[in-house]
């Protein structure tokens, strides 16, 4: 209740809570998509959205690893390059 009260009052609390809980929705997302929406995809994305930068950053930063900062790659995946 709280948290819907802030961002119907339109003041800076809402504001903050309406873009963190975009990012939160998106990077999951964006990790379903990347990887097909498989089932570990949506399981991977689920937690990203609960636990935010804690499962978003090691997994950002297991990517940058494994594709050899490839940029192209750690955003689209490697098959849809």
């Amino acid at each position: 209740e709280i948290f819907l009260a802030n961002v119907t009052a339109l003041n800076w609390n809402g504001q903050f809570n309406l873009d963190f809980s975009c990012y939160l929705m998106l990077s999951g997302l964006w990790i379903m998509w990347r990887n097909r929406f498989t089932p570990a995809a949506i399981i991977g994305g689920a937690v990203a959205m609960v636990a935010g930068i804690l499962a978003f950053a090691p997994y950002l930063l297991y990517l940058l690893v494994t594709e050899n900062g490839n940029l192209v790659k750690v955003l689209l995946g490697k098959n849809q390059s």
